[in-house]
């Protein structure tokens, strides 16, 4: 089966959708959870796992609708770009998954999967990459998206240019881009209404 642009992007968006149903709505979450007497940011990282399988597949399936021989990818590689290429990929997925662990060591399972929306107390966090000299906003957020840029970067072909793979993490930034608005607008609003009280 061969998996269109648009197709993997559309599964793509499928965590991005769940993310914010959980945010706008965090008490029927809460409800679902008593009923199946689990905590609701224990649940949240359990199917966000899931999601991040899936998100995985698709990305995998899509790559080898349309990849050619390994040796192909290898030289393509080296022939668009060069070390170069190879070089800033490499350096966008190692900088997005360090922000990525960063930000799940500093928050911890209940920060990182909405325990403030869940109405857990969490402190407010100024360790790296949330505080500091090198501090980074929305860190787990600018992560995914250095990883998505930097994945296709490294790997993706002629062949898979011409698939549109550069649309496919286009829409998969975007999605991030929507869900980390959305989460700073709202966390903002929220803040003012404390304040009022």
């Amino acid at each position: 089966m061969i998996l269109q642009w648009q197709e993997a992007a559309l599964l793509l968006s499928a965590p991005h959708v769940y993310y914010l149903i959980l945010w706008f709505f965090p008490k029927l979450w809460c409800r679902l959870c008593d009923a199946l007497r689990m905590d609701p940011c224990a649940l949240m990282c359990s199917v966000a796992l899931l999601f991040k399988v899936e998100q995985f597949a698709v990305w995998a399936m899509f790559y080898l609708s349309f990849a050619p021989d390994y040796g192909t990818v290898i030289s393509d590689v080296f022939q668009n770009g060069g070390l170069p290429r190879v070089v800033a990929a490499i350096l966008f997925i190692t900088i997005g998954q360090t922000l990525n662990v960063g930000a799940v060591r500093a928050l911890g399972v209940n920060g990182i999967y909405y325990g403030f929306r869940f109405g857990k107390h969490i402190p407010w966090c100024t360790e790296w990459p949330y505080g500091g000299a090198m501090h980074v906003p929305h860190p787990q957020y600018v992560g995914a998206i250095m990883s998505i840029v930097g994945l296709p970067l490294l790997l993706a072909t002629e062949a898979h240019l011409q698939a549109g793979i550069q649309w496919m993490s286009l829409a998969w930034v975007g999605y991030y881009i929507i869900n980390g608005v959305t989460e700073e607008f709202l966390h903002q609003l929220d803040w003012a209404k404390k304040r009022k009280a």
